[in-house]
């Protein structure tokens, strides 16, 4: 049901999380990688006429664009703090007015940290993620208190979220996955038939409670039950595998469709 109302639309905009979405997630950051059949089934929707794919993501724009490999694509990184397309390129003038004290934030907490083996400092540029999914779990209470700490002399530039095993590091301000969708749609200039959107974490819920009142969106929170539950996405899957699946589906209908209207 939702392949097709997403395929038929005349115009279609698929956004996309990265991690736990179209890749599952990794021990560490770098392991995370989309399957060649997946990274072509996005190639080739991105190809068919009157359709946009944009990945939005937590990652750095760099790191996202290295990872999709895809030329074309609409890429929000940093979690909408910069937004690269075709032809335009956003970046938040206060996140990268930041970079030099996130910089400096950064480096104090790896210097605390680096005697708790699985802890991996990531600086992305405009936000940094301090992993621990393979830290001990009798250290966990520890390395959140060492970032507590570390970020109360930079707590009016910086707040400190949670997600999977992960803590990130933003600046203040009013910059989110919602946002970047508003942004995207704003950019693309010309009135969606139907909107996809699909995450798996809790900055994605941001993105959720945005398009929760457009009639032409389409929300998939991709996770466990749990987390499933208290989402304000419209539809809810267990595992990225259900994603690629969906994704195929979306292509086979829209190609044979595009291929209807040209006959």
């Amino acid at each position: 049901m939702i392949a097709r109302t997403v395929a038929i639309a005349p115009r279609a905009r698929l956004m996309l999380d990265f991690d736990g979405t179209l890749a599952p997630i990794a021990e560490r950051p770098a392991l995370a990688e989309i399957s060649p059949v997946t990274r072509a089934t996005i190639e080739a929707l991105s190809r068919l006429p009157h359709t946009t794919v944009a990945i939005i993501s937590g990652r750095g724009l760099n790191d996202l664009a290295a990872k999709i490999a895809i030329p074309g694509l609409i890429l929000a990184a940093n979690h909408g703090l910069e937004i690269q397309g075709p032809d335009f390129h956003f970046v938040d003038q206060t996140a990268l007015d930041s970079a030099r004290d996130l910089l400096h934030l950064s480096n104090n907490i790896d210097k605390r940290t680096r005697s708790i083996a699985g802890v991996e400092i990531e600086n992305k540029g405009l936000t940094a993620s301090i992993h621990y999914r393979r830290a001990h779990d009798d250290d966990r209470e520890k390395i959140a208190a060492i970032v507590a700490e570390a970020i109360v002399p930079f707590s009016d530039r910086f707040l400190l979220t949670s997600g999977k095993m992960i803590h990130e590091i933003r600046p203040r301000v009013d910059r989110h996955k919602g946002r970047a969708v508003r942004q995207i749609l704003a950019q693309i200039g010309e009135p969606s038939d139907s909107i996809l959107y699909i995450g798996d974490d809790d900055t994605d819920e941001d993105a959720f409670r945005e398009l929760s009142s457009d009639p032409n969106a389409i929300t998939i929170r991709v996770g466990e039950p749990n987390e499933q539950c208290r989402t304000a996405a419209g539809c809810s899957v267990d595992d990225p595998s259900a994603i690629a699946e969906l994704l195929k589906h979306i292509l086979m209908i829209r190609k044979a469709d595009e291929r209807y209207r040209k006959t």
